[in-house]
């Protein structure tokens, strides 16, 4: 036998009943990531620059359409190549081996506006002492190297790198938060199953509904002490 249907008092009913464990897994949810977060989480430390890219010399101020989609078009190259395994190299020679290639690779990432000439540059590291360090070797190389690899252009920075102070992530806050979220909305997703599967007659409502017939009467409950009044009265 299971409930036909499930009303909204019944769940009101099953929260109330299990408020202590709701309260008791949502506090454990939060002090859970808090701890994570802590101890297990990686923080990630960031800094960025930029420079300008142009494809070949200006003889007077004047930008032209043509020199203008020349420089787009090399910024989206030089991108490219800014993280190659020829600019990683370079950048961990600059900083003798201080940071490794493969991790100087694994921290760029470059990108340039539609139509525009600057080239944006991003990097990520668990270290805010190596990801200063990087930025700056970037900011020396760079111009040398990236020319050369494309063939024409000239680099110049708009943007220097500043030393991070403050990991980016994780955000204890918002990981405490999320966790204390997640052990509430799991905690009643439980206890409304629980009240769905629940398959005991509670009241009157209860038993019509799973029967399909009505109640004509009731027999009222007696108190423990009601029920040792009566005994006395019988033994007397």
């Amino acid at each position: 036998m299971s409930k036909v249907e499930i009303t909204l008092q019944d769940i009101l009913w099953a929260l109330r009943k299990y408020l202590v464990w709701i309260v008791l897994a949502t506090i454990v949810f939060g002090v859970g990531s808090w701890f994570y977060t802590k101890n297990y989480v990686q923080p990630t430390y960031h800094t960025s620059m930029s420079f300008a890219i142009r494809a070949s010399s200006r003889v007077n101020g004047a930008l032209t359409a043509g020199e203008q989609t020349a420089d787009a078009r090399l910024a989206s190259l030089c991108c490219e190549l800014l993280k190659s395994d020829r600019i990683a190299r370079e950048v961990s020679t600059e900083l003798n081996g201080f940071v490794p290639a493969i991790a100087v690779k694994g921290m760029i990432t470059a990108y340039a506006g539609k139509d525009s000439p600057v080239i944006n540059i991003r990097l990520n590291g668990s270290s805010p002492d190596s990801v200063y360090r990087v930025a700056r070797a970037i900011e020396k190389v760079a111009p040398q190297v990236i020319p050369e690899l494309a063939g024409a252009g000239e680099l110049n920075l708009i943007n220097e790198p500043i030393r991070p102070n403050f990991p980016i992530s994780p955000n204890l806050k918002q990981d405490v938060t999320l966790g204390i979220l997640a052990g509430l909305a799991l905690s009643i997703a439980v206890v409304v199953l629980i009240a769905i599967l629940d398959t005991t007659i509670w009241r009157e409502e209860d038993l019509e509904r799973a029967f399909d017939i009505p109640v004509l009467g009731t027999v009222p409950s007696m108190s423990a002490t009601a029920q040792h009044t009566s005994t006395k009265r019988r033994n007397s």
